[in-house]
């Protein structure tokens, strides 16, 4: 290491002096050593990669979705055909009158001349007492038995008996079935009785006391005024029977009917036995149907003229006046009317 220092300082002396132009002790003129220059630095060559082109894909445009309007269907509206209701004719206001000859033909059409529009039946039969009149209403049904218990094919059949006539009256007809077989019951001069069938056919047997269904027509729905039981009132329990049968025979819901009160005759006085028997069946009437019931008779003994002897007796005996009558129970045209307007205001306060 210390040799090649020598070497190195001598080496830089020599070329020192070779420099400034002396010499060495060796008159051998020196030879300049080639000074070498370093080999140049190489400066590299820089590599310029160049990046692959990267070809962008294309931008695919996604198709514009052009979103239809929603179309919003309104519901279907289906108009029914315009339907012209037919014409509905309202059927009149309808009223039945039962009784017996006090129910007269005068006192019925008084009372439809002031209704007019109504249809008015009159269902007074003179000399009937209450079962009869509630027979032929249709509130008790009468039972028959036909001779040899048959209804021919044609013809009359003879009828051996009926428990309760809805005719009182000769040569009198009411219609009705007997088992499904419809016709006409007949009551003859003689007083017999028969039935004839509207429409021949085979025979047909009957049972003994098979009912007669009479025909109402319809009354049984319509308004109803009962004045039944002057014939007979001396068997109260059987009148009042009979009226609630003819009652319970109706068949409007609510039931609309009307009971009159019955009219005590001529002789009939205050403390008379038939007077009393009278009084209380009204009376008992009067409760069995409240708000339902009008006392006719009391109502006519008070409308007695004052300026008449003979009325005023008939006041005092609790009678009804002699100026209201045409006979000893009967009434007149003025006490006809003044039952008929009793009747009238109970009709429209009631709204029949």
């Amino acid at each position: 290491m210390s040799s090649f220092r020598t070497f190195l300082v001598s080496a830089t002396v020599a070329l020192i002096l070779s420099a400034c132009g002396g010499g060495s002790a060796d008159s051998t003129p020196s030879v300049p050593t080639p000074v070498t220059s370093p080999a140049p630095v190489a400066t590299p060559t820089p590599v310029v990669v160049t990046p692959p082109v990267v070809t962008p894909p294309p931008v695919v445009t996604p198709p514009v979705v052009v979103t239809p309007p929603v179309v919003v269907t309104p519901p279907v509206v289906v108009i029914p055909p315009v339907v012209t209701p037919p014409v509905v004719v309202p059927e009149p206001a309808r009223i039945a009158f039962w009784g017996d000859s006090l129910t007269s033909y005068e006192f019925v059409t008084y009372i439809g001349s002031a209704l007019p529009g109504y249809a008015i039946y009159g269902g007074g039969v003179g000399g009937q007492n209450a079962t009869e009149i509630a027979t032929r209403q249709g509130g008790l049904v009468p039972v028959v038995t036909f001779l040899n218990n048959t209804i021919p094919p044609s013809g009359n059949a003879a009828i051996s008996s009926i428990s309760t006539s809805p005719i009182t009256h000769f040569g009198g007809t009411a219609s009705g079935f007997i088992n499904d077989v419809h016709g006409t019951f007949n009551r003859a001069a003689d007083g017999s009785f028969s039935f004839t069938r509207d429409a021949a056919g085979t025979a047909v047997s009957v049972m003994p006391n098979t009912p007669f269904i009479v025909d109402t027509f319809g009354r049984d729905a319509w308004p109803t005024v009962l004045w039944m039981g002057r014939n007979g009132f001396s068997y109260p329990v059987q009148v009042k029977s009979d009226i609630a049968s003819s009652v319970a025979f109706l068949k409007a819901s609510p039931k609309k009917f009307l009971v009159l009160s019955i009219l005590n005759a001529e002789g009939e006085i205050k403390g008379s036995n038939n007077h009393g028997i009278i009084n209380a069946l009204n009376a008992d009437l009067s409760v069995l149907y409240p708000n339902r019931f009008i006392d006719v008779r009391a109502y006519l003994v008070s409308q007695y003229d004052p300026t008449s002897a003979q009325d005023i007796l008939d006041f005092q005996n609790d009678v009804v006046p002699t100026s209201l009558r045409t006979d000893n129970v009967h009434l007149n045209t003025k006490g006809t009317i003044l039952v008929a307007k009793k009747v009238l205001e109970f009709i429209k306060s009631n709204g029949w």
